[in-house]
């Protein structure tokens, strides 16, 4: 099947072409490197995950630099021991 924006020629169980152009919508998608345009960007805002979503994501992302530090602290330690320190 041949891509309508790009010509490039794809198997006909490709439901999406390279240049991201989605044979099943007739719409261009995103590609990685592509900017989107305003009223993509605006779409994209209006789905985008809440405050609480974020919230819980950078609590564990504290968490987990906190348990990284404690194991740091600890190997620090054992070294410290092991070489008499």
């Amino acid at each position: 099947m041949e891509c309508p924006k790009c010509k490039l020629i794809n198997p006909d169980s490709a439901g999406v072409c390279d240049c991201g152009y989605n044979f099943l919508s007739g719409r261009i998608e995103m590609t990685h490197g592509q900017v989107p345009s305003a009223s993509e960007s605006s779409q994209r805002e209006s789905t985008s995950p809440g405050k609480a979503s974020i919230g819980a994501n950078l609590g564990l992302v504290i968490a987990c630099g906190v348990l990284l530090a404690g194991f740091a602290v600890l190997l620090v330690s054992l070294l410290l021991k092991h070489w008499g320190l």
